[in-house]
Parts: structure tokens; C-alpha cells; sequence
């Protein structure tokens, strides 16, 4: 839904989205549970690969979050007005279930490694646009301290843009990586444990692929299970190629698109399984 993918080249400007959708969506299930269309006890929240960088606070504005500037006038909620923030206005809605997130990464909220210095620049951001994303950061996280809130900055996760963080702040979210979730999955293990060797994949694997993300998992799982690991990815950090086994380049055309795109990855996913065939059969 806030996928960095589905956002096209030219709309990518963190500055001016946000993840309200998110918000819309939740609003619905809300409304579904209350009417007793369906029971939803929880609700799980992939988060990774977003295009947005906004805190949560555009799905949090859609249950009635505001941010209010120094001249008590209403601002649209997105990150370009962060900064110009003088007050929040939040009162914990009536929601009929539980929120969880899965992350793709353990990186903090702020700072050199956080969600905004991190990953904006994937995302479209520019270096100035970044220095205001994370200015407009701190000032959101400054005005909920001095509201006395229960804020923990240092547990406040950065994955997705600081979407995890916002469901943890308004929500009171729990937030799990998605390296613990498949570590202690001993549903998972047990399957791996009758496998001969494991093929897992990543669209590019580099620094941030090792924060946590559930590639990291797999492959630290089957070190600890001594199974051979194949990595099919597009592109790859060459200082750590010397963690797999084998790495298994799927090139993808970025020109190509609709049935031509799809036509094009499986073929490349046809010819990296031809690969690895031949290389088990050595």
C-alpha cells in the first residue's frame, strides 16, 4: 500500500507523502469489527520497503491527529510541515483490536542510522530534503516530550520511514523484527532442519539488508544449521558476498513493463534456477 515500488519515478518526494492510506484502511477494518461484519482480534503490519517517510503520523491523522503552528493554524499533514509544528493535537481512538508491526529493520528513529539519514535518499529525498525530514523528526519527537508523553527515543523504531515508530507512539503498537520473528518461528526451523540447502533472495542486498531484515535471518539460521544458502538478488554489496555459498544475479530491465515485465522476471527467475541446478549437480 505505501510500497516504494507502486510510486512512480517522478511522485517520489518523502517531503509531500504520507501514509494516510494506511490509516483509510484501518479505519475500515475499525469499522467492520464494530459492526460485527467480521472479529479481528489483531492485526499485523508488514512494514519495509515504504515510500513514505512520515512518522505514522498521516495514518494517525486519519483518527483525528492535527498538527497545529505557532499561530494556531492547521497544517496538512505531512513531513514538510514537521518543522513549522508547534503543537499536536491526539486523543487515543476507540480501535476494536490489536496493532502489531513485523520490521524489515532494527535502526533507530533518529540520527546517522535512523529511518530518515538512512533510507530517505532511496526514497527520492534530496540531501537538503533529508536535513529537513530529520529537523521536522526532532521537532515532532521534542513537542510529544514536552506533552510529557511515555516516549523512549532510543526503542523508537526507524523501519519504514518511522511508520513503526508512530504505530508504537499513538497505537501503543508492539513492534517485532522480522529477524526474531523467523528465528523464533519453530514451525520454520523445523522445516529447515529437513532441507538440504536454502535459497532465499533479496531485490538488492548491501549494508542495511544486515539491520535485521528477513533475509539476514534465513541466512543466519541456516549457518547455525549448517545448510549450504543460495542468495538470488539483483544487485549485491561485493564485501559480502563471502556469506553465501553462491550468489545468483537476476538482472531486471527497469525499461520493461506490464506483461513484459513479467515476462522478463521469469525469465531471469527460470535461468537462476537453471543455475543452481547446475551448481548442486557438480
Amino acid at each position: 500500500m505505501l510500497g516504494l515500488q507502486i510510486i512512480p519515478t517522478d511522485k517520489r518526494h518523502p517531503l509531500k507523502l504520507s501514509s494516510k492510506g494506511m490509516g483509510e484502511l484501518l479505519v475500515q477494518i475499525n469499522q467492520s469489527v464494530s459492526n460485527e461484519e467480521i472479529y479481528v482480534n489483531k492485526v499485523t503490519v508488514g512494514i519495509g520497503g515504504t515510500g513514505t517517510n512520515d512518522l505514522g503520523l498521516g495514518l494517525s491523522s486519519i483518527f483525528g491527529l492535527q498538527l497545529i503552528d505557532i499561530n494556531e493554524r492547521k497544517l496538512e499533514v505531512i513531513p514538510e510541515n514537521y518543522f513549522k509544528t508547534n503543537k499536536i493535537l491526539w486523543s487515543k481512538p476507540n480501535i476494536q483490536f490489536k496493532i502489531e508491526s513485523i520490521v524489515d529493520v532494527n535502526n533507530p528513529l533518529l540520527g546517522k542510522l535512523g529511518a530518515t539519514q538512512q533510507f530517505a535518499k532511496q526514497k527520492g529525498a534530496t540531501k537538503a530534503e533529508i536535513r529537513l525530514l530529520e529537523m521536522g523528526f526532532n521537532k515532532i519527537i521534542n513537542i510529544l516530550n514536552n506533552k510529557e508523553l511515555e516516549v523512549f527515543i532510543k526503542s523508537l523504531s526507524g523501519a519504514g520511514g518511522g511508520l513503526a515508530a508512530g504505530l508504537s507512539l499513538f497505537f501503543e503498537a508492539d513492534c517485532i523484527s522480522s529477524f526474531e520473528n523467523i528465528r523464533t518461528n519453530k514451525r520454520l526451523s523445523k522445516m529447515m532442519e529437513q532441507v538440504d540447502l536454502v535459497i532465499t533472495g533479496e531485490g538488492v542486498f548491501d549494508k542495511t539488508s544486515l539491520l535485521g531484515k528477513g533475509a539476514s535471518a534465513i541466512i543466519k539460521l541456516s549457518e547455525e544449521l549448517n545448510k549450504k544458502v543460495f542468495l538470488c538478488c539483483g544487485k549485491i554489496d561485493k564485501n559480502l558476498i563471502k556469506n553465501f555459498d553462491s550468489v545468483v544475479p537476476i538482472e531486471m530491465n527497469k525499461l520493461t513493463k506490464g506483461n513484459e515485465y513479467k515476462k522478463y522476471f521469469e525469465k531471469e527467475v527460470k535461468a537462476a534456477c537453471n543455475k543452481i541446478l547446475a551448481e548442486i549437480s557438480e
